[in-house]
């Protein structure tokens, strides 16, 4: 996201197709003499090796609360900000984590041959495979106008869903 009404800034030096928001707690209580930060250690060496392998192309780790709250934002005012950029059509479904990484160019080519020029707009918890695999009107649209093509982009989507 770049600068704007909510004053989100993107948080790294350049702009990518996806962004991943991980956050590493623990309840466990530290032991004596143990180093105290043991997550933040390990969050940068796993980081750095996702890097190494070429499964993280740039990262940036919140060094305090505000800039935590900052990266949080950025994915709960989300929805705030597309309702601003027109009318859109929802799908909130499940796919196996293995299969979402076929699943999402196939989902998107699926809403852009029903309707070219939609603006699809994915965002979820990859983890456990729910994704909000929703579908924003071209820019200008009115809602009547858009959803027209409702019924194609949702079953373009539902069709690979249940496939």
């Amino acid at each position: 996201m770049r600068a704007g009404p909510y004053r989100a800034a993107d948080p790294l030096a350049e702009r990518h197709d996806w962004y991943v928001l991980l956050e590493w707690s623990s309840t466990r209580p530290r032991r004596p003499g143990a180093n105290q930060t043991g997550l933040a250690e390990k969050m940068e060496a796993y980081l750095g090796e996702a890097m190494e392998k070429g499964l993280v192309l740039d990262a940036v780790i919140a060094q305090t609360e505000a800039q935590s709250k900052a990266l949080w934002m950025l994915r709960e005012n989300h929805t705030e900000a597309s309702k601003r950029e027109g009318p859109s059509i929802k799908h909130d479904i499940s796919v196996a984590v293995s299969k979402i990484p076929g699943f999402v160019p196939e989902g998107v080519a699926a809403m852009t041959k029903a309707l070219p020029g939609c603006r699809p707009l994915i965002f979820g918890h990859v983890g456990d495979g729910n994704l909000h695999f929703n579908c924003q009107a071209p820019a200008g649209w009115s809602k009547p106008e858009f959803m027209k093509h409702g019924e194609a982009i949702s079953g373009g989507v539902y069709d690979l869903v249940t496939s």
